[in-house]
C-alpha cells in the first residue's frame, strides 16, 4: 500500500480496529473538502479490505498478494470504482442509472467473500440513482464495503447518508500541511497556494504542478480594485486571459477563475465581519480597504449572488457575457463604473 499522508493515518488506523473488532462498518461516507486526500484513504481501505495477507499484525496491506496487484492496476474483479463517465452521457457530471444497475449485477454474479464498491463523487449521484443504490444498501450482500467520497455529504439523500458511518476529514493543521508539502516534489511551490486552497495540501500541490502560482498577482490586480474597470472593459480583458495559450495549457480556466472569486468574495465577508483572512492573508491590506465600502450584509448578499452564478460554469456559455454579469456587481461597488 502507498504510504498515506499522515493526517489520514488515524483514519485508517480505525478502520482497521473496527475490522479487527468484526465493525466494520459496511458502508462508509468519507467526506470533506477537495484536496485533503479523501480518495487516497478509500483507495487504502479498499485495499486493506481485500488484501490476502495484510502485514504489520493486520494494519498494513501487503502490496504484493494477488489482490493487491489486481486492484492497484485497476484490473480487481471484485472491487467496483463508480464514476461519472462523459461517455455514459450527462458530459460526465453523473453517475448513471445505468451504472448502478451493472454494479447489482456484478455483485449478484460475484463470488462470496469480501467485496469493495468505491464510489467518487457521491454527490455526482442524481436522486434516481440514489435511491437506486438505496436499495442495494438496504439489503447488502454480506462482505461488500461501500466507500462514498464526497465533498458536500449533506448533497446526498438523508435516506443515503443515514445507511453510512460519515467520516469528516478536515485538512490538516497548517504546520503539518507544510511539512509534508516539504516533502514532495513541487511541494515548496505550493506553501504560497496553501491558504488559497483552504489547508487542503493536495489541491495546493496539484495548482503549484500545474503553475497557477503565477495567476495569483495577476487576478488580485484584478480584483484589488488597484485600477477599477467598467465591467464591460473587464470582462473582456478576463476573456482574453482565460482562453490565452498559456492560460488554457496550465489548466486554468473558468472554473478555476470561479472558484479563486467565490474564495476572494468570502474573505471580503470575513474581513468586513472583523474575522481575519482565510483565502488571501498576503492581501489583507487591499481587503480591508475594500470590505470597508459596503456592509457585511453586502458583501454576503453579493457572494451568495456569485455562488449561483458559479452554478453555470460547466454549461456552455458566452464567456463574455457570462464574465460581464459575474463582476458587474461588484465592479460597480469598489467604483469601477468606468
Amino acid at each position: 500500500m502507498a504510504e498515506l499522508m499522515p493526517w489520514l493515518e488515524p483514519w485508517y488506523r480505525r478502520f482497521v480496529a473496527a475490522m479487527a473488532a468484526e465493525r466494520a462498518p459496511q458502508a462508509l461516507m468519507l467526506g470533506g473538502p477537495r484536496g485533503v486526500g479523501k480518495e487516497a484513504l478509500a483507495q487504502a481501505l479498499a485495499a486493506r479490505w481485500l488484501c490476502e495477507r495484510p502485514l504489520e499484525a493486520g494494519e498494513s496491506a501487503c502490496g504484493q498478494c494477488r489482490s493487491c496487484r489486481l486492484l492497484r492496476a485497476g484490473d480487481h474483479p471484485l472491487a467496483w470504482r463508480l464514476a461519472p463517465e462523459a461517455s455514459l452521457g450527462n458530459e460526465g457530471r453523473q453517475i448513471t442509472l445505468e451504472q448502478i444497475r451493472d454494479l447489482q449485477e456484478g455483485l449478484s454474479l460475484a463470488e462470496a467473500g469480501r467485496r469493495v464498491v468505491t464510489i467518487v463523487p457521491a454527490e455526482a449521484m442524481n436522486r434516481f440513482t440514489a435511491n437506486a443504490l438505496l436499495k442495494v444498501l438496504e439489503e447488502p450482500p454480506a462482505g461488500v464495503s461501500f466507500l462514498l467520497v464526497t465533498e458536500s455529504p449533506s448533497a446526498l439523500l438523508p435516506t443515503v447518508r443515514s445507511r453510512c458511518q460519515v467520516w469528516w476529514i478536515a485538512p490538516p493543521a497548517r504546520d503539518a500541511a507544510l511539512a509534508w508539502l516539504a516533502t514532495q516534489e513541487g511541494g515548496p511551490q505550493a506553501a504560497p497556494l496553501l491558504d488559497l486552497a483552504g489547508g487542503a495540501p493536495l489541491a495546493a500541490l496539484q495548482w503549484a504542478r500545474a503553475g497557477w502560482g503565477r495567476w495569483i498577482e495577476r487576478f488580485l490586480a484584478e480584483v484589488g480594485g488597484e485600477a477599477p474597470k467598467s465591467p464591460l472593459t473587464w470582462a473582456a480583458g478576463l476573456e482574453s486571459w482565460l482562453k490565452a495559450k498559456e492560460t488554457q495549457e496550465s489548466g486554468f480556466g473558468l472554473e478555476a477563475w470561479m472558484d479563486w472569486w467565490l474564495r476572494w468574495l468570502h474573505d471580503l465577508a470575513r474581513v468586513a465581519s472583523g474575522a481575519p483572512a482565510r483565502h488571501f492573508p498576503q492581501a489583507g491590506e487591499r481587503l480591508r480597504a475594500l470590505a470597508g465600502r459596503a456592509s457585511l450584509r453586502t458583501w454576503l448578499a453579493l457572494e451568495t449572488k456569485a455562488r449561483a452564478r458559479a452554478e453555470w460554469v460547466r454549461h456552455p456559455l458566452n464567456l463574455r457575457l457570462y464574465l460581464e454579469d459575474v463582476v458587474s456587481d461588484y465592479a460597480d461597488l469598489i467604483g469601477g463604473k468606468g
